[in-house]
């Protein structure tokens, strides 16, 4: 735990914590902010509102033309709505803390805020395909190799799978779609 000081930036707290050990990998960091997590929680909120409202229009229009109202959907919709409602979101930030990449580029170093939970890991040796894959699971990780590879290695796509949705999600926390051809 480190008390942060006043307009203190990521790097600055990097190099007062001692700087990164041979063995971290920067490109996972995780970076959690209080005030991210609160935004997203009232995001959150809002849309189980604005779902539950729509659908109770939708199931309003529908019982004025028919018989009854389908009853087990809007049992549905009340826990997708409750499930939304009681999400408690982790407040992650996609964030550089590469201390190398932080020295050239500035304007990228983030100024921490009281609370702030910084977690720098150790480099990974493996990769996890998930999805409509045959076998998800973690494949050893290996430079140069392709995506297309790592999908081949758990089996390949299931039929349900969309080709053209696949996506990376990368060690920081941000997405990437990808092309297999």
């Amino acid at each position: 735990n480190y008390e942060i000081r006043r307009g203190e930036k990521l790097s600055e707290l990097i190099a007062r914590a001692g700087g990164l050990t041979p063995q971290a990998f920067p490109q996972g960091t995780v970076f959690l902010r209080q005030s991210i997590k609160e935004e997203k929680k009232q995001y959150y909120q809002k849309a189980a509102i604005e779902l539950q409202n729509s659908l109770l229009l939708a199931m309003t229009r529908r019982t004025s033309g028919a018989s009854t109202p389908d009853a087990s959907a809007g049992t549905v919709v009340m826990s997708l709505v409750n499930q939304m409602r009681n999400m408690d979101p982790v407040g992650r930030m996609v964030v550089e803390a590469d201390p190398t990449v932080l020295q050239v580029r500035q304007e990228i170093d983030v100024v921490l805020e009281v609370g702030d939970e910084i977690h720098i890991p150790r480099r990974p040796s493996s990769i996890l395909v998930m999805g409509e894959v045959q076998n998800p699971g973690a494949v050893q990780f290996q430079a140069g190799k392709k995506a297309s590879e790592y999908i081949a290695a758990v089996g390949g796509t299931t039929r349900l799978a969309d080709e053209d949705r696949i996506f990376a999600i990368l060690p920081n926390g941000s997405a990437e779609p990808l092309k297999l051809s």
